[in-house]
């Protein structure tokens, strides 16, 4: 199907794509990786039709976070994203790396909790998220994921 002039592989409604058979998943894998390398898009027409099913990926839409007092997040925590640039897992350990470093000026009587929290997330987000809008931007061109709203 054809939506704004660009060239549609999923239905509108994730039901949908739940209800979707292996053989129906299998066509739109082919589909959507017709245009690849050789070598990449014959994989699907040479796999398992019963080994298609419908995986629902969600990503973090980037915002502001509330002025932490005792409590923070890291990795999927904030930042979920879609595996398409491959660097959430590296994503959380720079995270427990960074917050690890401003926790050591609580320990030293440098900084209060809630500051060193607020450093951290303010160090972070700034990072985490670019990271979050590249691979929805990568996402939307390789598979079809929705844009993240400005």
């Amino acid at each position: 199907m054809i939506i704004g002039g660009r060239k549609e592989y999923f239905p509108r409604d994730d039901a949908s794509m739940h209800r979707a058979s292996g053989e129906e998943l299998q066509r739109i894998a082919e589909e959507i990786l017709k245009a690849w390398p050789d070598a990449a898009s014959a994989i699907p027409a040479k796999g398992d039709p019963s080994s298609f099913f419908f995986v629902e990926m969600l990503t973090s839409v980037p915002g502001v976070l509330t002025p932490a007092t005792s409590v923070t997040l890291l990795g999927d925590a904030v930042h979920a994203m879609t595996p398409t640039l491959g660097r959430g897992a590296n994503l959380a350990m720079r995270d427990g790396a960074m917050l690890g470093r401003h926790i050591i000026h609580v320990a030293e009587g440098k900084a209060a909790v809630a500051e060193a929290l607020n450093a951290y997330e303010g160090e972070m987000t700034r990072y985490a998220f670019q990271v979050v809008r590249e691979s929805a931007a990568m996402g939307q061109r390789l598979i079809g994921q929705d844009p993240l709203p400005e």
